[in-house]
């Protein structure tokens, strides 16, 4: 909403001084006022306006101006317009013409009538001309598949996937066809999209109402490419002083950092034409909201299948062509991407592709008024204020007067001699009105005083007063003695000191040798002359060795490493490796060792004695060698075959240890917190609430601007942290960079890996824990070796070796005693669940399990009866080892269709997190972007074992407790953390944070305490020991940032939490979220032998079963009331119930 700003005339009269600056206005009164306007004002809201109708009196009233004006202001939405330039055009449905007859209604046969294709003329699907050139376009005319004499002779192959041919002489079924490629009814115009131009108008409308006479209105219009308003007042003459009553000027504009996007790597699709309007008319003139932003990797130029503007040659030229599909070649087009984001959009989901879900939330549009400036206007509703400058003249309105009021506090005039006639007077005026204003003061005449000469004054003639007697002052004290002699050996006689020794009467009190000079000083000009020469040597230097990087494709860093010292380094001047330790003073000096024994020794060192020692040592040398001694020579670095000390490994480790030492010392007050803070408070605090206390914030320039993606501890080496980082914005993605930090040094990486996709996700190998596995934007994954400090990864997938289609979003390794390779398991929003093998050249793919959509069937709720029943047999029959188990179990379930036939919907459900079992390994977890769990299993996976319907939006992060075998946790977008037992449908407790939940983390000290992250910034920690249904300490992280990952230290008592700018934040735990159960000593009984106390982990299971039965009776798990051990249940129940929870128990 704009604000009414007003004005009081402060002036009038003549001006003392004025600068023309070019201004209309020139040099004429003027009052200026700055007003800002927001944007899409309009007439109906409170706009910025500027009014000057009045002013005060210095008695204060108010005197109304007889001409008023006011200025009014209302601006247009923020319209980002990007150019377009047309590239080609597109068919949008391609699609395979198979013919089995000619012309005539004959059947193809190999004998009388052989289906022809390639260059023949009479080729069964014809062939294209190109009307520009008359000539024929290469491979137009399809394909034939056929059967060869071979086939017919053996009697195969039967059924061939295309063409489904029977090569059999004997048979009268199909033996060839002809398969053609025919365009689509409906045309797409590609266009590129270039920088964007910010664009609006902004409406003044002025009102000028000429001695209280009848107003009268104008309104004009300013837009960033205008230069400014000249405005002549209705009813007033202008002439050529005054040419401008009014000037409004666009100054700039106050806009929210917010950069626009860039559509470069993208191309617009716009409907063009349609030779069938009953099929693809209405797609031709709906809402250009709904036409096609489509990445330029989608595109081809004709040589490559299922892409966008595939050709005849690619669709002819596909390998294995007679055993593909119907229509292989032909998918991902134009129109499959339109019903895809149709088919979104029906489901309630974001679409893909429509410009509509690219833009900035705002209205959408093409200007095409001008043919060869064809422009997309994105409109936007980012906050950008624009200052606009109101200039009016002073001198065309009247009733201007000078309004200040002042009192004169002090006047005093100060001595002077007389009658000289310079006296001043000085006179302090303070301004009592309302405004400040410069005051002018007159002194009327002073009447002359007359002087009385004294009597012992001489009197003087003015020329002898206008008379100059000079006076010499010498620097020769007479009482300084000048008789001092002194003896000279060199002449064996005393000699005079000339000027008497020294002035004995000048006395230093303080003297201190500088290092500054004048700026203004020749020496200064000098010394900053050579600098600057410094400089621009250093940067012509950098040009040149940038230029070379350029030319050999390298980086610079490794330009420099290769040429080494060749660039004119001095290897003998060691002070730009030199560093300067402040050594404190030594207070208390203790010694515990016998001091060693010292040995005086005294010699000279001249030059002809050094020449003596290396002619007795070149000597030595010659007398060895004459007698056939091996004399040992003395040899370069680079004749030694090893690398210099500085460079070499020993050198790095050293060094790697003194950066440590260094840091540390420079954060002792963090290092001391970290060993020793506890917070006494929290034996103070209500129910157990504690706090973090903020250590260390890991980041890396490297990774600037973007989003923390995923945090692993090494099992190993607990310092040690890995930590991905790439962008959860599809619109906005680059390279990503992966980061291994130490608790040890948190100033600096230990390893740095890039990439040229974002990094999603990592893990680090229980097994090998040097091994890393990294989940890439782009589908990839990739292995790195930390011990070797490579930016290179040991193995990483491709297309030949297999890869994800969508973004990773987990990885997961696999202990399997019974392979001999490595193996870690993925999962993708392509809704495929994949296993890779570290076999010894490269990394082998295996979908683990296919992610169907169910849909709940009639009657099911909201989940309420979310059991799978083919899952819960399933369970049942792997556990008990009957298989009428899974028929009772798939009987007793009903409320959710499982992946049948039936049920199945189309495509593949987008796989968001999962997690394996630690006590079953065999047995994950999978959470999907519909809300949805389901429950697999690797020895099962033609379907699921269970489905959980807990959430309604995408689930972020699935956990199996570390403790239990049955309980898992689930956080979601859907502002909510779910604690759940794997055999009941559903959640035991419900945890709402009222936002997003980005990751949830098991402590690994207690198995009742987990951590969330969410993305208003705050970290929550929950003791369900303590406190079953509210948090036990809620604390702000960041402000300006969204948390996305969370993780426990193994050892230490350090929670690390990662946000959307790219940084980890260490936290440590208070006393009150740490606690950790003590184990009981059991009872001895006289005469019986002394039970062995229960173990830990059934310690912290015996916890988490309490709390799971206090929560949920119809969750809770059957527990002994003597060990706190699971037992099974006493009866076997009917279905997939009972046999399950036998099976688990």
């Amino acid at each position: 909403m704009g604000r009414i700003v007003g004005s009081s005339i402060l002036a009038a009269g003549s001006m003392e001084a004025c600068v023309d600056d070019g201004d209309k206005l020139q040099c004429a009164q003027r009052f200026v006022t700055t007003l800002t306007v927001e944007n899409a004002q309009n007439r109906t809201e409170s706009i910025t306006a500027y009014r000057l109708r009045d002013f005060s009196q210095t008695d204060g009233t108010r005197v109304e101006l007889e001409d008023s004006l006011s200025v009014t202001l209302a601006k247009s939405s923020i319209v980002l317009r990007y150019p377009l330039q047309y590239e080609r055009t597109y068919n949008a449905d391609p699609r395979e013409l198979i013919l089995v007859r000619d012309g005539q209604g004959r059947d193809y046969n190999w004998l009388t009538n052989p289906c022809k294709d390639g260059t023949a003329a009479d080729a069964a699907c014809g062939s294209y001309v190109d009307p520009s050139t008359g000539r024929t376009v290469p491979y137009s005319q399809g394909f034939c598949c056929r059967c060869d004499f071979g086939d017919y002779m053996s009697g195969g192959p039967v059924g061939l996937s295309r063409a489904n041919l029977q090569c059999s002489l004997l048979s009268t079924e199909l033996a060839q066809s002809a398969h053609c490629l025919r365009w689509g009814p409906l045309w797409y115009r590609a266009f590129s999209l270039g920088p964007p131009v910010v664009h609006f108008v902004i409406e003044a409308e002025i009102k000028f109402c000429p001695g209280r006479s009848e107003c009268r209105t104008r309104t004009y219009y300013l837009s960033p490419s205008s230069n400014g308003l000249c405005v002549v007042l209705p009813g007033l003459a202008s002439d050529e002083d005054h040419p401008c009553d009014i000037q409004l000027s666009l100054e700039g504009d106050l806009a929210s950092y917010e950069g626009a996007k860039s559509f470069a790597s993208s191309l617009l699709m716009r409907p063009h034409s349609c030779d069938d309007f009953a099929a693809c008319g209405a797609q031709v003139t709906e809402s250009p909201s709904r036409w096609l932003m489509v990445p330029r990797s989608y595109t081809t130029q004709g040589s490559h299948c299922d892409r966008i503007g595939v050709s005849h040659e690619a669709f002819a030229g596909q390998p294995q062509r007679c055993g593909m599909d119907i229509n292989s070649c032909l998918k991902q087009q134009l129109s499959d991407l339109y019903a895809a984001d149709v088919e979104a959009e029906a489901a309630g989901r974001k679409p893909s592709y429509f410009v509509s879900s690219h833009g900035y939330g705002g209205r959408f549009a093409v200007d095409d008024s001008d043919p060869s400036k064809t422009m997309a206007l994105f409109e936007t509703a980012r906050l950008q204020r624009s200052l606009v400058a109101v200039q009016v003249s002073a001198d065309r309105l009247r009733y201007t007067v000078l309004v200040a009021q002042a009192v004169i506090v002090s006047a005093a005039v100060a001595p002077f001699e007389a009658k000289s006639g310079a006296g001043v007077l000085r006179v302090r005026i303070q301004s009592v009105g309302r405004v400040q204003a410069q005051f002018s003061l007159s002194v009327p005449d002073v009447p002359r005083q007359e002087f009385v000469r004294p009597a012992n004054q001489e009197s003087l003639t003015p020329a002898q007063l206008a008379e100059d007697v000079p006076r010499s002052l010498m620097a020769k004290d007479p009482n300084l003695r000048s008789n001092i002699v002194c003896y000279s050996f060199a002449d064996n006689a005393f000699k005079h000191i000339p000027g008497g020794g020294g002035d004995d009467s000048v006395v230093f009190h303080f003297v201190m040798e500088g290092c500054l000079l004048h700026k203004d000083g020749d020496e200064a000009a000098s010394q900053l002359a050579a600098e600057k020469s410094v400089r621009e040597d250093l940067r012509a230097r950098r040009r040149a060795l940038e230029a070379r990087a350029q030319e050999a494709g390298k980086t610079v860093a490794e330009v420099e490493e290769e040429e080494g010292d060749a660039g004119g380094r001095n290897q003998f001047n060691f002070s730009e490796r030199a560093a300067q330790t402040y050594a404190p003073l030594m207070r208390d000096r203790g010694i515990s060792t016998a001091p060693p024994e010292t040995l005086e020794f005294g010699a000279t060192a001249s030059r002809w004695e050094a020449y003596d020692c290396y002619r007795a040592e070149f000597e030595r040398l010659k007398s060895e060698e004459e007698s056939g001694g091996l004399a040992r020579p003395v040899l370069r670095p680079e004749e030694r075959g090893g690398e210099a000390t500085v460079h070499s490994a020993a050198c790095g480790w050293s060094l790697k240890l003194l950066e440590r030492m260094v840091v540390q010392n420079a954060q002792d007050e963090l290092f001391s917190d970290f060993r020793f803070w506890e917070d006494e408070s929290d034996m103070y605090k209500p129910g157990g609430m504690g706090t973090l206390l903020p250590l260390w914030r890991f980041s890396d320039a490297r990774a600037k601007r973007k989003m923390v993606t995923a945090v692993d501890t090494n099992p190993r080496y607990p310092d040690l942290v890995a930590v991905s980082y790439g962008s959860y914005d599809f619109m906005r993605q680059g390279t990503g960079v992966v980061a291994v930090y130490s608790l040890k040094n948190p100033a600096f990486p230990e390893f740095v890996y890039t990439m040229d996709s974002g990094a999603m996700c990592l893990a680090f190998s229980p097994a090998q824990p040097s091994l890393l596995a990294v989940g890439c934007y782009d589908g990839t994954v990739r292995v790195y070796d930390v011990r070797k400090g490579e930016d290179r990864p040991l193995y990483a997938s491709d297309i030949r070796s297999g890869k994800h289609t969508d973004p990773v979003w987990g990885v997961r390794w696999q202990s399997d005693p019974m392979a001999k390779d490595a193996t870690f398991v993925s999962i993708s929003t392509d809704g495929r669940v994949a296993s890779w093998v570290l076999s010894k050249n490269e990394l082998q793919m295996e979908t683990l399990v296919s992610l169907k959509l169910v849909q709940s069937a009639a009657g099911g709720g909201d989940g309420a009866a979310g059991s799978s029943p083919a899952g819960a047999g399933a369970a049942s029959a792997a556990g008990a080892g009957g298989a009428g188990g899974a028929a009772a179990g798939g009987a007793a379930g009903a409320g959710m269709v499982v992946a049948d036939d039936e049920g199945t919907l189309t495509g593949l459900a987008g796989g968001c997190c999962f997690d394996f079992n630690p006590f079953a390994p065999h047995l994950f977890l999978v959470g999907t972007e519909e809300g949805r769990l389901h429950k697999c299993s690797k020895a099962y996976t033609g379907q699921y074992l269970e489905t959980y319907e807990g959430h309604s939006m995408a689930v972020y992060a699935v956990k199996w407790s570390p403790f239990h075998e049955r309980v898992f946790l689930t956080c979601s977008a859907d502002w909510t953390v779910k604690l759940w037992d794997h055999m009941t449908p559903r959640a035991v407790a419900v945890f709402d944070l009222e936002t997003a939940v980005g990751d949830v983390a098991w402590a690994p000290y207690s198995s009742t305490v987990f951590a969330a992250v969410a993305a208003n910034g705050k970290a929550y920690v929950f003791d369900l020991d303590v406190d079953k249904h509210d948090e036990r300490c809620v604390q702000k992280i960041v402000k300006k940032a969204k948390l996305t990952h969370a993780a426990f230290s193994a050892t230490d008592p350090i929670l690390l939490v990662g946000d959307s700018s790219g940084h980890v934040n260490s936290l440590k735990l208070s006393p009150n979220l740490r606690r950790i159960t003590d184990i009981p000593v059991p009872e001895v009984k006289k005469g019986e032998a002394a039970p062995q106390p229960p173990s830990r982990l059934e310690v912290e299971v015996g916890k988490l079963n309490a709390v799971m039965l206090a929560m949920d009776v119809r969750a809770a798990v059957p527990i002994d009331s003597v060990t706190g051990k699971t037992v099974a249940p006493a009866k076997a129940g009917a279905g997939a119930g009972a046999g399950a929870a036998a099976a688990v128990a």
